[in-house]
C-alpha cells in the first residue's frame, strides 16, 4: 500500500480518536423535570420520582416522599433533633454495609449504603449541605445514579466547609449513640431489678457500628 495512503489513514484514525476524546459526555436534560420546594429550596425531580407527598407545615414543607423513605425521599434536617434521629440512626444500624465520602455536583456528600430487610432491598442515603442546613436524599438502589447526581447538582451550594459538615454529622451520631446507651442501660437495670439480679455487664452491639462508621475514621486513613 502507498505510504501516503497509510499515513493518511493513520492521521484520520488519530483525528477521530481525538475528536471522540474531546467530545463532552452527554448530560442529563433536567429542564422539564418537576420542582418541589423543601424548606425554601427548590429541588428538580426526575419523572421516575414524581407523584410523591410533601410533608410538613403548608408553605414550609420539610420532606418530599414517594411511598416510603426506602423508595425515595428528600428531607431538610434543619435542627439537631432531626440530624440525630435520621443520621444517627442510619449510621449505626446493623444493616449498614458501608460509608463513603464523595464530591458530587460541587457538594461534599456522605453516602450510607445499607440493605433493609423491612423492604427487602438496598437503600442509599445521601447527606449534604445546602446553605446552612443539611439535607438527606434516600432511594432504592446500590449506587449513585446520573439522576441523583443531577438532583444534587441543581441545588444551591453549601455555606459549610467539608470539615463543618462532617463534624455536625459525627456529633449527631455520637448524640444518638449516647442516647441509645442510656435507654439500653435503663432497660437493662429495670429488667435486672425485676428479676432480682445485680449485674453491671451488658453489651451494646450498635457501639461497634458507631466505631466502624464514623466519618472521622475515614478522614484519618
Amino acid at each position: 500500500m502507498n505510504k501516503k495512503i497509510i499515513t493518511s489513514i493513520v492521521i484520520l484514525i488519530l483525528t477521530i480518536g481525538l475528536v471522540v476524546s474531546l467530545s463532552p459526555v452527554s448530560a442529563i436534560d433536567s429542564s422539564n423535570w418537576n420542582e418541589v420546594t423543601i424548606n425554601g429550596i427548590d429541588f428538580k425531580i426526575p419523572p421516575k420520582y414524581n407523584g410523591g407527598e410533601l410533608i410538613g407545615d403548608e408553605g414550609n414543607y420539610t420532606t418530599y416522599m414517594l411511598e416510603t423513605v426506602f423508595n425515595f425521599s428528600i428531607s431538610a434536617l434543619n435542627n439537631e433533633i432531626d440530624l440525630v434521629e435520621v443520621y444517627g440512626y442510619e449510621s449505626t444500624i446493623d444493616e449498614l454495609k458501608n460509608l463513603s465520602l464523595k464530591r458530587i455536583g460541587g457538594h461534599d456528600v456522605v453516602i450510607l449504603h445499607s440493605y433493609r430487610s423491612v423492604c427487602e432491598h438496598d437503600v442509599i442515603y445521601l447527606f449534604y449541605g445546602i446553605g446552612d442546613e443539611i439535607y438527606a436524599i434516600s432511594y432504592n438502589g446500590t449506587k449513585i445514579t446520573p439522576e441523583i447526581k443531577e438532583i444534587i447538582k441543581n441545588t444551591p451550594k453549601s455555606n459549610m466547609t467539608k470539615k463543618e459538615l462532617y463534624k455536625k454529622l459525627d456529633d449527631a451520631q455520637a448524640s444518638y449513640v449516647e442516647k441509645q446507651l442510656e435507654y439500653e442501660e435503663a432497660y437493662y437495670y429495670q429488667e435486672a431489678y425485676s428479676a432480682g439480679k445485680n449485674s453491671n455487664k451488658h453489651d451494646f452491639d450498635f457501639v461497634d457500628y458507631y466505631c466502624a462508621y464514623r466519618i472521622a475514621n475515614y478522614l484519618m486513613r
